[in-house]
């Protein structure tokens, strides 16, 4: 299963790779025979047929992870993917534009949501815009904070009469989602980590009022984008976290989902193995030694990430066993060296995230491009 805010970041910065995953990750009890699209000429239909539209929603819970009926979506946007070119266009809607809700109602388009889920919403934007919709992306505060961190923060041009909203909002913010981040000492361009960036697509209070917040909301998503496209051959990868000693290759360890290790490579959109999948399941511990006599089994590991030095991949190579694995066949592996700082970040924490992100997504993607 993918983290949702991978999955934001794949279709806003690679585009549709990530479609194909949505089901996996969200439903909310949404049934695709529920959804409404009219009756269209044909010349629309055509053209729409060479897109792939997906409803971004942000939703207002106070309850991080309830995404469901009951929540307003006070983001309201359509990311609109050109099947040929894989480029990806968004619109907003205002939150407050006057609309049929989906059920013959009208009111703010926000309350679509609140009164029934995704399902009425992708309703209610099909119905008033002639579209197509039947994806959806709901995130909450917690998944935009994550999504942000991810990629090691993002730069903003912080305005004067901004700057001190997104201190306010912070407070709200890190009550909500118990994240916690540095208040912004002043104006000017700078790196924003995910609580901040998210309490600054939150201000309002400003100039502008819901149509300037709409366009901080746009300015983030698309520096989200270009973040995300700078690790293109991370997508699907099948990965593992493991520890392997060159000074005895007889058995080597396999970190499991539930460790940190094997999460944080989750979080970047990597895959667990089903080869680990099922080796997972035979064991409650967070690791399982696995023997080279077995290293056959693993022929669906594209990707390993290692303890050591990237001199010891000649040595396990040499093994010829453990040169059964495609991964190490290929020198698709990233080493990490035990006494850099970057040894305890792959084990995400708070404050390791914004220091060693953007080592260890290089250090990834140098070795997702050797996978073949």
């Amino acid at each position: 299963m993918l983290a949702v805010e991978f999955v934001l970041l794949l279709l806003l910065g690679v585009g549709v790779w990530g479609i194909s995953k949505l089901d996996k990750i969200q439903d909310l009890g949404v049934n695709k025979k529920d959804i409404t699209i009219n009756d269209m000429d044909d010349a629309t239909e055509e053209v729409l047929k060479g897109y792939t539209n997906i409803a971004l929603f942000g939703i207002d819970t106070r309850e991080v992870g309830e995404l469901g009926a009951g929540n307003r979506s006070d983001t309201i946007m359509i990311a609109s993917i050109n099947n040929d070119t894989k480029k990806v266009k968004l619109v907003s809607v205002y939150r407050d534009t006057y609309m049929n809700r989906g059920d013959d109602t009208y009111w703010r388009c926000n309350e679509a949501y609140a009164r029934g889920g995704p399902a009425q919403a992708m309703n209610m934007l099909n119905t008033n815009l002639d579209l197509n919709i039947q994806y959806f992306v709901s995130v909450d505060f917690m998944a935009l904070i994550k999504t942000i961190d991810l990629l090691g923060g993002i730069e903003v041009d912080v305005q004067e009469e901004e700057w001190e909203w997104v201190n306010a909002y912070m407070l709200e913010t890190t009550y909500i989602t118990q994240q916690y981040g540095k208040t912004l000492d002043g104006p000017g361009l700078q790196t924003l980590y995910g609580l901040q960036a998210t309490s600054f697509c939150r201000i309002r209070a400003t100039a502008g009022s819901d149509f300037r917040r709409t366009e901080r909301q746009q300015m983030v998503l698309k520096l989200i984008a270009e973040k995300a496209a700078e690790y293109p051959a991370l997508a699907g990868k099948k990965a593992i976290f493991c520890w392997i000693s060159p000074d005895d290759l007889s058995t080597f360890s396999i970190y499991l989902p539930g460790d940190s290790r094997a999460d944080y490579l989750n979080d970047f959109g990597l895959e667990l193995p089903d080869s680990i999948r099922e080796l997972a399941q035979t064991t409650s511990d967070f690791y399982i030694n696995v023997s080279r006599e077995n290293a056959d089994q693993l022929s669906d590991v594209e990707m390993i990430v290692v303890y050591g030095n990237a001199a010891n991949l000649e040595t396990i190579q040499s093994d010829a066993l453990m040169n059964q694995i495609p991964a190490i066949k290929n020198g698709a592996v990233a080493f990490i060296d035990d006494t850099s700082a970057l040894a305890g970040g792959a084990s995400p924490s708070v404050l390791s995230i914004p220091y060693n992100i953007d080592t260890y997504l290089k250090l990834l993607n140098d070795a997702a491009e050797a996978v073949k």
